[in-house]
C-alpha cells in the first residue's frame, strides 16, 4: 500500500460525527482506535447478548465491525462510499472478551475501491484471528 497516501473528505471529525449516531456506537458499544490514511482500527467490547447458543460472538456481529472498519479505512482516502459486495471467513469462534477490527485500503479507482480488514477476538493481552473480510465499495 502506499504510505504518501492523503485523506479526502472523510475526515476523524466527521467519522466520529457519524459514528456517534451509527449501529456500531449506539448498539455494539464500539470505539475507534485508529484512523489515518487507508486505516481503521475499531474496538468493541462483547456484550452476553451479542453471544450465540455456544457462546461465541454471534458472525453477524462479527462481519458488522469487519465491514466498518474496511469501509472507514477506505473512506479515509476514497471519500463517501458503499459497499458493493463482500466476502467474509469465518475462521474460529469469537470467544474473547472483546473483538478488534483492523481495516485497510488495499486499492481505490475511480469507481472502485477494494479494502479488507482482519477480525481479532481478545481475552486479556491475547489477540486470535477469527476472521479475514474482503469487500468491493462504489463511491457516492
Amino acid at each position: 500500500m502506499n504510505e504518501k497516501l492523503e485523506t479526502t473528505d472523510v475526515s476523524r471529525q466527521r467519522l466520529d460525527d457519524i459514528i456517534a449516531v451509527s449501529f456500531f456506537k449506539t448498539v455494539l458499544g464500539g470505539e475507534i482506535r485508529e484512523f489515518s490514511a487507508g486505516r481503521c482500527e475499531l474496538f468493541m467490547p462483547v456484550k452476553p447478548e451479542f453471544r450465540q447458543f455456544l457462546g461465541a460472538v454471534h458472525g453477524g456481529i462479527v462481519g458488522t465491525l469487519a465491514d466498518d472498519a474496511c469501509a472507514w479505512a477506505c473512506a479515509s482516502v476514497a471519500g463517501g462510499l458503499v459497499t458493493v459486495s463482500y466476502t467474509i471467513n469465518l475462521l474460529a469462534a469469537a470467544s474473547g472478551d472483546s473483538l478488534i477490527a483492523r481495516g485497510q485500503l488495499v486499492k481505490a479507482g475511480r469507481r472502485i475501491i477494494v479494502g479488507r480488514a482482519d477480525v481479532l477476538s481478545v481475552t486479556g493481552s491475547t489477540e486470535a484471528l477469527v476472521a479475514m473480510f474482503q469487500a468491493t465499495m462504489s463511491p457516492v
